[in-house]
């Protein structure tokens, strides 16, 4: 092991980066094939994996890859949904282990800057899950919310108000 070190320490900076860089995306395309290889193997706990699976497979054939407009409009927004949930948790763990390292390094200006971005990733958190429930606005008092609604309920479409009202002249 202390010759692997020697000889890694033998490069400049630019090259041990190049190296590191190499060993983690080698290290990532091989534990992404092994995890692959043990969905298919049909474990209890990569089942939930196996369901995102299908999902993913049903959303793009059924959805994306349409030439239906809405569809894929619906589609790629529900797939940038699911995307930014991963990319949200994937910045809560980073934002987590710089706030752990800053802490047991004493750097208490990182270490509050850590926590400011990781309560900021937080609420950004909240928009892109479910919060559709009344309980999610159950301590927010009811005229703040009805005036709040007021203002963001879904109007329809003037046209079709229109159209309602007036008859569809026959020739």
């Amino acid at each position: 092991m202390d010759s692997i070190l020697e000889f890694i320490h033998s490069y400049s900076s630019f090259e041990q980066s190049i190296i590191g860089a190499a060993v983690f995306c080698f290290s990532t395309w091989l534990i992404r094939i092994i995890f692959n290889k043990a969905k298919k193997g049909g474990s209890i706990f990569l089942s939930e994996y196996s369901k995102i699976d299908v999902v993913k497979h049903t959303l793009h054939k059924e959805y994306i890859n349409t030439t239906d407009m809405q569809l894929s409009t619906f589609g790629s927004t529900v797939a940038l949904l699911y995307a930014s949930r991963w990319l949200i948790r994937a910045l809560l763990i980073c934002i987590f282990f710089v706030g752990i390292s800053s802490f047991l390094e004493s750097n208490w200006l990182a270490l509050l800057a850590s926590w400011c971005c990781f309560n900021c990733v937080l609420e950004a958190n909240s928009w892109v899950k479910n919060s559709s429930a009344n309980r999610s606005v159950s301590h927010v008092p009811e005229n703040m919310k009805k005036e709040i609604y007021e203002k963001f309920e879904p109007q329809k479409n003037s046209a079709q108000e229109s159209n309602a009202k007036t008859p569809i002249k026959q020739d």
